[in-house]
């Protein structure tokens, strides 16, 4: 049975300071928790490694995808100024896998299979490549070529938005209408519109559609 592995990891995290390193490591904290609540535990397992990394096990691998973004609009919207643009720009890398996961002990946190295999090998590869942060790899050939051009125009749209944009994305991410995102959020209807046209959010939605329909 396929599950998914997401792999993040914080672009230039070295160019923040201590008081930012240890804001993100508590909002990064926040991030699994809400996760693990969207999802339900039997459904997600979340883990943060040394303040800058995330590890992800999805019982769904359609959701992947979602998750993914969801991370990334998260860490976007947050209010940390770094002297590094590529951490303004771009926030966070992240890779996902899909494939078996043969061991994850919940307790401990081992984690083990060819979806985390997939997805830190994906990470590395990112790392490697500075302007790249979005990836997906998988066992299957037909997956890997379909999402290699999607993750691409994927990375471009979620590069250019601004932390109002992705503070949008996130919850039209999480299901929310512009109506319940405008209450919570104290801006009207039409503002919150305006902002997720521009963040691209119907070629997102499109995206994820064609993951979910695609993966399984």
């Amino acid at each position: 049975m396929n599950r998914a592995a997401i792999s993040a990891d914080i672009v230039a995290s070295t160019s923040l300071t201590q008081e930012q390193r240890l804001f993100l490591d508590a909002k990064l904290r926040e991030l699994l928790r809400k996760l693990r609540a969207e999802f339900g535990v039997k459904n997600f397992f979340g883990r943060l490694i040394k303040g800058d990394y995330l590890e992800c096990i999805l019982e769904e691998p359609q959701s992947a995808l979602r998750t993914a973004l969801l991370i990334k609009t998260f860490v976007k919207a947050l209010d940390i100024k770094s002297p590094n643009s590529d951490f303004n720009d771009y926030g966070i890398r992240v890779a996902i896998g899909v494939g078996e996961i043969t061991t994850l002990d919940r307790k401990k946190g081992f984690i083990d299979g060819d979806a985390i295999v997939f997805s830190g090998r994906a990470i590395q590869e990112l790392n490697n490549h500075a302007r790249s942060c979005l990836a997906f790899r998988s066992a299957d050939d037909d997956w890997n070529d379909s999402m290699a051009p999607l993750f691409i125009l994927l990375d471009m749209v979620m590069a250019r938005n601004t932390k109002t944009q992705c503070g949008i994305l996130w919850y039209r991410l999480l299901g929310k209408t512009e109506k319940e995102i405008s209450a919570i959020v104290g801006k009207s209807q039409s503002t919150i519109n305006q902002h997720a046209r521009a963040a691209g959010w119907a070629a997102i939605e499109s995206a994820i559609d064609y993951f979910e329909g695609k993966i399984k």
